[in-house]
Parts: C-alpha cells; sequence; structure tokens
C-alpha cells in the first residue's frame, strides 16, 4: 500500500476518534449491530481514556427480523472491547405496517426502534444516539428524515466518511471487514405484503442456518407462500446442488412444499 494511502486511513481514523470524544462530553448511546459501521464506532470509543468511554453505553436489540446469533455477537464484541452494553427485548411484529411487511417496512422499523432507545435513554440520562450510517447513506432522504425526526448524530456522515473508506477504516481499528450475515432483516425474505409471523420468520432463520452449516455463506432466499427459492454465487450454486437431498429433505421439513434453486442471485 502506498504511504499517502496509508496516512490517509490513519488521517480518518484520528478524525472519527476526535468526533466521538467531542460527544462525551455527554451521556451518549451508541446503535450497535453487527453491521461494520456500528463496530468501527464502538472500536473508536473503546480507545478513549476511562473517564470519556464510562460515558458511552453501546445498545443491541433483540428483536425477531436479525438472526439471533448476532446477539451473542454483539455481547462477545462489547466485552472485547471493553465497553459497557445493554440488550433490550423488542416485538417488531406489533408495529402494523412491520407486520403488514409493507414499502415503508425499513422506515417503519427504524422508527420503532429509535422509538424504543429513544425512551430507553430517559432513566440513563443519555443526551445523544450515535448512528453508525456513512456519507453515502446520508444521500438518501428517508435516513436524513429520521436522523432529524430522533435527533441521531452520524459522525460517519458527518465526517464525508464513505463507504468505500469503511475497509480501510475498519483495518486501521483491527477490525474484520466481513458479515456472515446479509445486510438485510428477515422482511426482504418475503414479498411486499406478506403478513409476517413470528413462525414464518423462524422458518426463513432456520432455513438459512441450515444452509450457512454446508458451508454456503452467499445464500439469499425468497419465499412466496409455500415455496422457497435459493440463490448464489456460482460457488454456492455448486454447492446446493452437491447437498441436493438433504437440503430439499430439510427444507420440506420445516413446512415448504417446493424448493427451487434460482441461477439468478
Amino acid at each position: 500500500m502506498g504511504k499517502d494511502k496509508l496516512n490517509e486511513r490513519q488521517e480518518i481514523k484520528c478524525r472519527l476518534q476526535k468526533k466521538i470524544e467531542e460527544y462525551t462530553e455527554k451521556m451518549t448511546v451508541i446503535a450497535f449491530t453487527g453491521e461494520i459501521k456500528s463496530r468501527i464506532l464502538l472500536k473508536a470509543a473503546s480507545q478513549l481514556p476511562e473517564s470519556k468511554r464510562s460515558r458511552i453505553l453501546a445498545v443491541t436489540v433483540n428483536g425477531c427480523l436479525r438472526p439471533r446469533v448476532e446477539i451473542e455477537l454483539a455481547k462477545r464484541e462489547a466485552v472485547a472491547f471493553g465497553m459497557n452494553h445493554y440488550i433490550f427485548d423488542m416485538d417488531e411484529l406489533r408495529n402494523g405496517q412491520i407486520r403488514s411487511n409493507s414499502s415503508d417496512r425499513c422506515g417503519q422499523c427504524r422508527r420503532y426502534l429509535f422509538k424504543n432507545i429513544e425512551k430507553l435513554c430517559r432513566p440513563l440520562k443519555a443526551e445523544q444516539v450515535l448512528w453508525g450510517v456513512d456519507f453515502d447513506d446520508w444521500k438518501e432522504e428517508g435516513i436524513r428524515q429520521i436522523a432529524e425526526e430522533f435527533h441521531l448524530c452520524a459522525p460517519l456522515a458527518t465526517l464525508g466518511i464513505s463507504r468505500r473508506e469503511l475497509a480501510g477504516l475498519a483495518q486501521e481499528f483491527s477490525l474484520p471487514f466481513y458479515s456472515v450475515f446479509s445486510k438485510d432483516c428477515y422482511t426482504t425474505r418475503f414479498p411486499e405484503g406478506t403478513i409476517l409471523t413470528l413462525e414464518k420468520l423462524n422458518q426463513a432463520e432456520q432455513g438459512e442456518n441450515f444452509l450457512r452449516s454446508l458451508n454456503i455463506w452467499d445464500i439469499k432466499i425468497k419465499i412466496v407462500e409455500n415455496d422457497i427459492w435459493l440463490s448464489a454465487g456460482n460457488q454456492g450454486i455448486l454447492k446446493m446442488v452437491a447437498h441436493r437431498e438433504e437440503i430439499v429433505e430439510y427444507l420440506r421439513n420445516l413446512g415448504y412444499e417446493r424448493v427451487v434453486i434460482d441461477l439468478v442471485p
């Protein structure tokens, strides 16, 4: 790597740490998920002096729309960073628009999340919430609206840190730049308008976990009524074909009638 590129990454890292240090003048919450952006925020916070670090709390939601194993990963990472961490339960299906898988499900889910975090902040006397969105995310009107509505702070976006700079920044913080899970929640596995239930979401999670147990990591699934469509990259397709019989047997036992391999990922 060129010296100029390395210096640029180090400069971005220093600017981010300085920015997060500014937030520690008040009690601060970081919305902590398995995504690399929130991990970068928390790792940057973890390198501050203890007097400042103690004013930051990582908060993770335990809901039904994301893989449950992410909770365990979040726990382990917060401990490894030496940060205070709180997990709270949230039933997203109580929100009618999320339950009906409406076209605005992402906006509704984010609002539901930050309403709950807002309630949590009151007894903690936390005055601000940091959200892991980058400069590219900030270009989306819906993201900006939610940030303004809930008075969220977005240090990555504020500093102009783009998506393409995240991998280098993660490396500077000695963070592996990967996610073993899809960035999309389980609502995306179903067509818009599908009434979601805990049973349907659990079925989708079990199916994906089984496919990952066969070392198929780039899997994407789509569930239409009682049919399940599977797609992946070239290697994933070859692995699905090789494990065809056990995949079909497992997914049918979950309740799916047809198992379809979709060659268009």
